[in-house]
Order: structure tokens, then sequence, then C-alpha cells
């Protein structure tokens, strides 16, 4: 799910599906077990085109239409999706200027674009109007200088409006995927790696119960058996596991909850000592009947 004022990035080799997964939220390809919804609601077959001015997919490779890149840029507003709009000239230079672009960039042939000049100019097509962005690689075709000019204008663009979003793709070590590890996205992922960790209890099932009484019983049993005196210090411990385990449970959730390894490597370290000492001072223990030097 993406919410308003949210940014994601996809990160992956070649080949692994990214834009496939775009196409799909963009209602370019069909889902074939599953359903895209807008706003918690299905997009009915009706309100695909309204979904498309929201929601557009920019391509590794645009397609780019004869004529200048002026040409290009009005070609959305002839559309019946878009009759209600108009292109602002002075809104397009603004935007091609922000990405590194002169101010006779839109008067150029697009046959004499090159790739990344294609690219930036597919991009302010589809800023222009508006939309919640879905992107696809789309400074794959750019020197370095370039691409830096569109994320500067993508996060400009994002920032207008609090109700945005977008999904950057990007392949695995891309530089935008790394930029993209700090700020809000950071603390996003460290909210999603607590709630895994705080919310991620294996169920027990009626049998696992069962046997884990079964045991209880078993070991009662025998302590009986071997008079060892150690019924109702069996059921003790069985209580205090369980309340251990729990505890257990919610420590190593706020330890690994930091996400940072000098914090949780000391915190575990510290953990282990505990733990050894109690198992070695339990060792020493001196039962009834006989002496336990482990119990397994």
């Amino acid at each position: 799910m993406l919410n308003e004022g949210e940014r994601a990035t996809i990160t992956g080799p070649s080949g692994s599906g990214k834009s496939v997964f775009l196409r799909t939220l963009a209602l370019l390809d069909a889902c074939d077990a599953c359903y895209v919804t807008w706003r918690g609601e299905r997009i009915a077959r009706a309100a695909i085109s309204a979904y498309r001015r929201r929601v557009a997919y920019i391509a590794q490779r645009p397609a780019i239409l004869d004529g200048s890149v002026e040409d290009n840029l009005r070609y959305p507003y002839s559309l019946k999706t878009y009759r209600d709009a108009h292109f602002d000239r002075a809104n397009a230079m603004r935007l091609t200027q922000a990405a590194g672009r002169g101010a006779d960039f839109l008067d150029k042939f697009a046959s004499d674009l090159s790739g990344g000049k294609a690219q930036i100019a597919a991009l302010v097509r589809v800023l222009q109007l508006a939309p919640d962005v879905l992107l696809d690689e789309p400074t794959a075709s750019l020197d370095p200088a370039s691409a830096r000019a569109i994320e500067a204008l993508v996060d400009a663009w994002f920032d207008a409006h609090a109700d945005r979003a977008f999904i950057w793709v990007a392949r695995s070590g891309a530089g935008r995927a790394r930029r993209h590890a700090s700020s809000d996205d950071e603390r996003r992922r460290t909210e999603r790696f607590r709630g895994v960790v705080m919310n991620g209890y294996q169920p027990l099932s009626p049998f696992d119960l069962a046997l884990a009484a079964m045991l209880v019983v078993v070991n009662g049993a025998l302590s009986v058996a071997l008079n060892l005196g150690l019924e109702r210090k069996l059921l003790i411990a069985a209580v205090r596991t369980v309340v251990q385990l729990l505890l257990i449970g919610y420590v190593l959730g706020w330890v690994f909850g930091f996400a940072r390894w000098y914090v949780v490597l000391p915190l575990m370290a510290l953990m282990t000592v505990i733990a050894g000492l109690a198992a070695s001072d339990r060792g020493r223990r001196t039962y009834a009947g006989q002496r336990i030097n482990s119990i397994v």
C-alpha cells in the first residue's frame, strides 16, 4: 500500500519484474490473480481513464512523438481525459529549466534528442499534468549531473503537495536507491522492522499446547518415580517459562527495533552473559534424590 505523502524505492536486478509491477499498478498490464485499489476502492472499468490521469507510468525508454519537444508536451491536452486542462508553456519552461535544460529546449526537434534528453521531455510531459507518478528508472539514460537534476525536479514536485506520492524503481545498487535510505524512508523502514519483530510471533496450535502440557506431566511423573520432590517446582517453572518467553519476545523486539548494529550487538552480548551466568548457576543446584548437573 502506498499512502499519500509517501515515496518508495524498488530495487532489483534487470529482469526481476520491476517494470511489470509498475505497469500493473498503472493498469497497463492486466492483473491475473489480484486487483488494484485507488483510495480504498477497486477501480471499475469505466474509471480507468480517470485513474490513469492520477497515476502515470514513465518507461525507461519513453515514447516520443514527431515534432518539437513542445509538440510532445502539448499532446496530452489533446486527449479526452485532459479536455478540461490546457497547456501552460511557462510552467513547462520552469520544469525543463529545473531539470537543467536551456530556454530553447522546447523548440528542439524530438528526433534530435539524445536518450537522456528524451527522458527529460517525457518526465516533464508527465509532471506538468500533476499526477501521482509511478517512475521506472527515469534517470537510467542520463549522465550523473542530469540524473541529479531530474531527482531534484521530482523531489520538488513531490514536496509541493502533501498528498503526492511516487514509486522510484532502480537497479540494485543504483545511487537513487542508496540516497533514499535516509530521512523519512529510513524511519518508515525502522517502523516496519519493529512491526515485524513485535508482531511476528509464531501462533501456537492446540496440538502445541497439548504437547507442552504433556511434557510437564511426564516430568512430574518422573519426579514422583525417582523421588525427586520436584512436582511443585516443575509447575512453577512451567508458568515462569511462559512469562519469561513473553518478556524475552518484547525485549528482543525492543533490541532489534533499534536497527543499528552498534546498539544491537552490545545489548545481545549483555543478554548472552546474563543467560550464561544463569545457566551456570542452575547447573550447580542440588535436588533431593540426586545431583542434577544439566537439564535438557
